[in-house]
């Protein structure tokens, strides 16, 4: 009798795959996932920053295309750039086109100052009567059209006593014609004052005046130092007053650094050393010379 061969024995091994295959189809959907991510994440990465680099191009074309039409508009209505109407790029610069005009005062600037006394300087070899008067009466035109602050503008003026007590209670008196005459300088007064009768200088009348400088009496004599006083204060005064002073000077004294103004000559000889130098450093201070 031929024996049995004994059956193989089972395999009891088990398949995972087999033995959870809900877990096995997870694992293939992650691996798809990542396979699929390889192709997609470049693709989304570069579509990403195009996107951004066509916002931008696109903010500048219109910041291009816009920034004129704003800043013409300011043009026309000659207001600085509002801020509101520029691009959000453009309203840090905040460009003014039109910023407000300042014009302080020379005082204020305390740029070249307008000193108390300015030099005139009138030949009387060369002009007339007429012709010195009216360059007097040019240059104080131009002082008070260039400086409307001052209360007008004084030129010197070699007197006798009398005459300074004369001129200065005319102006006390709120009247501005002295009727100053005589010779020499008292000629030029004299023109002077029948300019101010014009129309060309009219309305300086009540802006130029004559400042008198005492250099003896009307007799001839030496005048005293109480009088002379009289004519400095006057001319201190002015000056306290805001009044610009023209100081006369010739052909024959304005290059005399000693004595450059011309006081004291022509038909008065009596004039003191003393007050000579006084009103002649007095003026020099008041111009800066």
């Amino acid at each position: 009798m031929t024996p049995q061969t004994a059956p193989p024995p089972a395999n009891n091994a088990i398949n995972p795959a087999a033995q959870n295959p809900a877990k096995n189809d997870k694992q293939n959907v992650g691996w798809l996932r990542w396979g699929i991510s390889l192709v997609t994440n470049p693709i989304w990465y570069l579509a990403k920053h195009i996107w951004i680099a066509i916002k931008a191009i696109a903010s500048f074309v219109v910041y291009i295309v816009k920034a004129p039409f704003c800043y013409l508009s300011a043009a026309l209505s000659n207001k600085p750039d509002d801020p509101k109407t520029l691009p959000a790029q453009a309203q840090p610069k905040q460009v003014v086109n039109h910023p407000q005009r300042i014009t302080p005062s020379q005082k204020e600037l305390n740029i070249n100052p307008l000193p108390p006394v300015t030099p005139i300087v009138l030949d009387f070899k060369k002009d007339d009567n007429k012709t010195q008067a009216e360059k007097i009466l040019q240059q104080a035109q131009t002082l008070l059209q260039n400086n409307p602050d001052l209360s007008g503008v004084a030129v010197t003026y070699s007197a006798n006593h009398e005459q300074t007590l004369k001129i200065i209670d005319t102006y006390n008196k709120g009247n501005w014609f002295t009727g100053t005459n005589g010779a020499n300088q008292a000629d030029v007064m004299r023109e002077m004052e029948k300019l101010l009768e014009t129309g060309q200088f009219k309305h300086l009348q009540s802006k130029m005046r004559i400042a008198p400088i005492t250099t003896m009496q009307h007799d001839g004599s030496s005048a005293t130092n109480d009088e002379f006083a009289i004519s400095l204060d006057n001319i201190k005064q002015l000056t306290n007053n805001n009044w610009h002073i023209l100081g006369w000077q010739n052909q024959l004294t304005h290059r005399n650094t000693v004595a450059p103004f011309a006081i004291g000559g022509g038909v008065s000889k009596a004039m003191p050393a003393d007050h000579q130098r006084q009103i002649q450093d007095h003026l020099k201070q008041l111009a800066n010379m």
